[in-house]
């Protein structure tokens, strides 16, 4: 039914949750492809009173952070058996990246947890402000998995 589907994925527990439904769903589909991505937002030093080395290192953090996630979602789909790729994206604020990803590049879905890191444990019933502004942001369906799903 979906064939291109976008899984947006920040190492939360919500968006380890979603990238299991989203690689459940896809499994056994002919010529599905999830494309896992994590959105980070660099720091620019030339907006914030850090060293450049500072900012540098924690960039370089932010990257190997995002790539480890990226690793561990991949391996989720290819348990599956579905096809996959990920990538790091950029933007600030993240949401907008995640939307201008979606609409770039033929998704059909996007399959992402109704909260991430972002939000405390005590807010399983609400949608987090990334989720909620790449719902308004797009113009294809968004399957949101609520935080509490197991």
């Amino acid at each position: 039914m979906f064939h291109r589907v976008l899984v947006p994925v920040d190492g939360s527990a919500a968006s380890r949750s979603a990238a299991r439904l989203a690689s459940q769903m896809l499994s056994g589909e002919d010529g599905a492809l999830a494309v896992i991505v994590v959105a980070i937002s660099p720091i620019d030093s030339g907006t914030v009173d850090i060293d450049e080395l500072s900012v540098d290192k924690k960039n370089e953090q932010m990257r190997r952070d995002a790539d480890s996630v990226l690793a561990e979602a991949t391996r989720v789909f290819e348990e599956h058996g579905v096809l996959c790729s990920s990538k790091v994206i950029t933007g600030d604020p993240v949401s907008a990246a995640i939307a201008a990803e979606a609409s770039s590049d033929g998704y059909d879905l996007i399959v992402m947890a109704s909260k991430g890191l972002g939000m405390s444990r005590n807010d399983t019933h609400y949608l987090g402000s990334v989720t909620e502004h790449v719902v308004r942001r797009v113009n294809i369906p968004v399957l949101v998995l609520p935080q509490h799903a197991k």
